[in-house]
């Protein structure tokens, strides 16, 4: 960690929800007003279990637009690489030719990435200790592609994980000395239980607290159940975030919408009679909302930034007649 140097110049202005998986949406004529949309590792790679990955074609192009396509966005959409994926495939990702994957997601049109989650753990799955040499090679992997990301000039955005007391101070200790640093990833793709949600974010907090200064938080994986509470701590103590999911769109993809319970919170529901494309719209649309009520009575609602475009300026960048539909449920 004593040679991880990075620079991040300039600030970007990241929203409060980034979906990914919007090229799974293939075959539907949609066109998702988005400022910014995130793919993940596996959506970038092809992987393999015994060799190198390849980008796929479409990121090896250098093709902004044909990219766009892909993804289903708009042309001016921002891109985010989120290098979170389980093992096996970041295991090919390391195996690949990182360099020239990278400077190809530079050449479409990606800005940022962040760093891969290789896994730390304390147990291996038949329950016996992981060497901590292990888990040593996995953040060193993880650091040296942080160096590859900002020398593709990708904005490289590190990943804060930790396996116990000691890596979490190494981390207080190179973020107090890398003062341009200002945004961070977290990844809780595998975290389900709100208790354990809440202790990563709160050891996260704790951890940035510590800094001492304020921090944009890429909240990786969390779901509507976790999200609005994650960024509304965030704001407590000071910082932004961004939620990164594809939860409404897969929710969608399988004919089902999100509605409020009658504590308030986000759940989902059947609604069978919808298109796939109405319904990716409408959950993106609730779920920001949500985002914003739960930030706006704190200190950081002036720096909330919504990533869907309004309803009058989508209306003339997508190809499609969606019912554009209220958090209620009803036409809006």
């Amino acid at each position: 960690m004593e040679r991880l140097r990075l620079t991040q110049d300039q600030p970007l202005p990241f929203p409060l929800f980034i979906p990914t998986k919007t090229a799974d949406l293939a075959g539907l004529q949609v066109r998702l007003p988005l400022q910014w949309a995130a793919v993940d590792a596996k959506g970038l790679l092809n992987w393999r279990k015994q060799r190198g990955a390849d980008l796929k074609p479409v990121f090896d192009g250098a093709d902004s637009l044909a990219v766009r396509d892909y993804l289903h966005v708009n042309a001016e959409c921002e891109l985010l690489a989120v290098l979170n994926a389980q093992d096996k495939i970041l295991e090919s990702f390391w195996a690949m030719p990182r360099r020239k994957a990278l400077s190809a997601l530079r050449a479409s049109g990606f800005v940022a990435s962040t760093g891969p989650t290789f896994s730390v753990s304390t147990l291996t799955t038949g329950g016996t200790l992981v060497p901590r040499a292990h888990n040593l090679v996995m953040q060193m992997r993880h650091h040296r592609v942080l160096h590859e990301i900002q020398e593709a000039d990708l904005v490289s955005i590190p990943n804060l994980y930790w396996e116990d007391q000691r890596d979490q101070q190494e981390w207080i200790t190179w973020l107090k000395e890398s003062p341009s640093v200002s945004v961070i990833s977290r990844d809780f793709t595998r975290t389900r239980s709100q208790r354990a949600f809440m202790d990563k974010l709160n050891g996260l907090m704790e951890l940035l607290a510590a800094v001492g200064r304020p921090f944009h938080v890429l909240v990786v994986g969390a779901g509507p159940a976790h999200a609005p509470s994650a960024l509304a701590r965030l704001a407590e103590l000071g910082f932004t975030g961004s939620i990164i999911t594809s939860d409404p769109l897969l929710k969608a993809s399988h004919g089902r919408q999100y509605v409020r319970n009658a504590r308030g919170r986000l759940i989902y529901a059947p609604c069978p009679d919808s298109d796939i494309e109405e319904l990716c719209l409408y959950n993106m649309r609730v779920l920001e909302d949500a985002l914003f009520e739960a930030v706006s009575n704190t200190s950081m609602a002036a720096r909330a930034v919504r990533n869907l475009l309004p309803i009058d300026v989508a209306a003339t960048t997508r190809p499609l007649d969606v019912h554009w539909l209220s958090a209620t449920g009803r036409a809006a």
